[in-house]
């Protein structure tokens, strides 16, 4: 029996240590996660603080110590960078931002989904003829235009014919390019012709 007594005190002293180190490895689990929860909250704080710091240095509420104008600076250049790319990303996705709330809409839009506001687009005419610097473009609404087009297709508007080779040329040229051009169009005309084929005035 003492044998027994023996053992059965054995077994519980066992069971307790067993316990007691599950209970400490979970507590040191705890610990650890806790503390990790900790230093990430810290980092938060410190980029809430430098991110104050900044702001208040680049609005000039605060001069910025030697130590972090250098770095400063290289946030400057990130953002910089940045913007770049959020521009060209824009660009691919076709989006602008709302004027009113900041929101990134389709660059389409005539109202804003999110506040309602009317967005204003601005016109593409100054754009397209930075763009196209050569060759001809609509009076109307800077369009490019194929050198043989009578009528814009982006408005519809008639496009005028300034036959430069008559400007340039002597007397004598000019009666003979005026009488195998249509004077109405400008459109070149083929001897014996009767009717222009552009726009069907009569050939005189």
């Amino acid at each position: 029996m003492a044998f027994l007594n023996d053992l059965d005190k054995k077994i519980t002293m066992l069971g307790q240590g067993a316990i007691q180190k599950t209970k400490e490895a979970t507590d040191s689990v705890k610990i650890s996660s806790n503390l990790r929860g900790l230093e990430n909250q810290k980092k938060e704080v410190f980029e809430q603080l430098g991110k104050l710091y900044y702001e208040l240095c680049t609005k000039q509420e605060q001069e910025a110590v030697p130590e972090a104008a250098e770095w400063i600076i290289k946030i400057n250049e990130l953002e910089n960078q940045a913007e770049e790319l959020r521009e060209q990303l824009r660009k691919i996705k076709g989006t602008i931002f709302c004027p009113n709330c900041n929101a990134e809409i389709s660059e389409n839009s005539k109202f804003c989904n999110v506040c309602g506001a009317k967005i204003e687009i601005p016109e593409k005419a100054v754009e397209t003829s930075a763009q196209m610097p050569t060759g001809k473009v609509c009076k109307s609404c800077g369009a490019p235009l194929e050198e043989d087009q009578l009528f814009c297709v982006n408005c519809g508007t008639k496009v005028e014919t300034e036959p430069v080779q008559a400007e340039a040329a002597s007397e004598p040229v000019q009666s003979e390019v005026q009488q195998s051009v249509c004077p109405n169009c400008g459109k070149e005309l083929k001897e014996g012709q009767k009717f222009c084929t552009g726009c069907g005035t009569p050939i005189v």
